[in-house]
C-alpha cells in the first residue's frame, strides 16, 4: 500500500485541484461557511480537506497511509476477541484486494477525506459501544480520541445514519438496563445535533437538485426500492467486476476471468465474514 501510494499516485487531480487553491483565493472559514449554504454540509471534512490539499502531497499520502493503518487496527480490534492477529491479517489481505482506483474517482485527497477517512473515523467512534458491553474502562485520554473521531464521520451523511442509528440503540440499552453511561449519551447527542446540521442546511438541498440534473435526471422517478436495489447492483458490480484491486491486478488475464472480475475481494471478503461469525456457525453446527 505505501509502494502504490509513493508511486503509483503522482500528482493532485480532479476535486484536488479545486481544494489545493482555497487558501489562496479565500479566507477558509467564509469559503466554509458559504459552503454550507450553497453547496455541502461536510465543514469539519473540508476544512481538513482544504489544509491537506494546500500542503505537500506527502503529507497526505503518509497520513492516508496511516489512516489505513488505523481502520486496520479498528476492524481488529471490533471484530476480534480471541485472534486478533489471525483476524488482523484477513482484514489486510481484504484491504489489498479492494479496488483502490474507486479511491480517485473525485480526486485522492477529496475522495479518501469523504470516504474512506469517515469509515475509520467511524469504526473507531463505535469503540466505547464495545468497552461498554465488556464492561471495560475508558482511558480519560480516550474520551478525546472518541469524540473527536465522532465528529468527523458524523460530518459524512451515510456514517452520520449510521452512527446515530447504533448510539441511538444503545442509549436506549443503557437506559433499560439502568446502567447508565453518560460518555455514550454525549456521542449520541453530538450525533443528533449533526444529523440536524445536515438536514438543515441549504447548499444539500442546492447540491441534490444540481446533481440528480446533471447525472440521473429520472432519480426522483424512483421508488425507495428501486433506489436501494440500484445501489447495492452497481457496488457489487464496481467491486466485483470494473476495477481490480492492488492484490488482484492481471489475475483476471492470468484467469481468463470474464469481465475482470475481482476474485481475491471476493474470496476474502467471504472469508472475513465466516471469521467474523465463526462462533455463531460453529454452535449452529454442533
Amino acid at each position: 500500500m505505501s509502494y502504490y501510494h509513493f508511486f503509483h499516485i503522482t500528482s493532485k487531480i480532479r476535486d484536488d485541484v479545486y481544494f489545493q487553491d482555497i487558501l489562496n483565493n479565500f479566507q477558509l472559514f467564509s469559503w466554509s461557511k458559504d459552503r454550507y449554504f450553497e453547496w455541502c454540509s461536510r465543514t469539519f471534512i473540508e476544512l481538513v480537506m482544504v489544509i491537506f490539499a494546500h500542503a505537500d502531497y506527502i503529507i497526505w499520502k503518509i497520513a492516508d497511509i496511516l489512516i489505513l493503518l488505523l481502520l486496520v487496527y479498528a476492524l481488529s480490534y471490533m471484530f476480534s476477541n480471541d485472534n486478533l492477529k489471525g483476524n488482523t491479517w484477513f482484514i489486510v489481505f481484504l484491504l489489498l484486494a479492494y479496488p483502490i482506483e474507486h479511491m480517485a474517482s473525485a480526486g485522492w485527497i477529496a475522495t479518501t477525506l469523504n470516504y474512506l477517512w469517515p469509515l475509520t473515523f467511524g469504526i473507531i467512534s463505535f469503540i466505547p459501544i464495545k468497552k461498554y458491553l465488556e464492561h471495560r474502562k475508558i482511558q480519560w485520554f480516550e474520551y478525546p480520541i472518541y469524540l473527536l473521531s465522532l465528529l468527523f464521520a458524523v460530518s459524512q451523511e451515510q456514517m452520520c445514519a449510521i452512527i446515530l442509528t447504533f448510539y441511538f440503540i444503545f442509549s436506549a440499552y443503557t437506559i433499560i438496563l439502568k446502567r447508565y453511561n453518560y460518555f455514550i449519551f454525549l456521542l449520541f447527542f453530538v450525533s443528533i445535533l449533526n444529523f440536524f446540521y445536515i438536514i438543515l442546511s441549504p447548499g444539500n438541498s442546492i447540491r441534490i437538485v444540481e446533481e440528480v440534473q446533471k447525472w440521473f435526471i429520472y432519480f426522483e422517478d424512483l421508488s425507495l426500492l428501486d433506489r436501494l436495489l440500484l445501489g447495492f447492483n452497481t457496488t457489487v458490480s464496481l467491486l466485483l467486476n470494473d476495477i481490480p484491486g492492488i492484490f488482484s491486478f492481471g489475475i483476471s488475464n492470468q484467469l481468463d476471468v470474464h469481465n475482470n472480475v475481482n476474485l481475491v475481494f471476493l474470496v476474502f471478503s467471504i472469508l472475513l465474514v465466516m471469521l467474523m461469525f465463526k462462533k455463531q456457525i460453529v454452535s449452529f453446527i454442533y
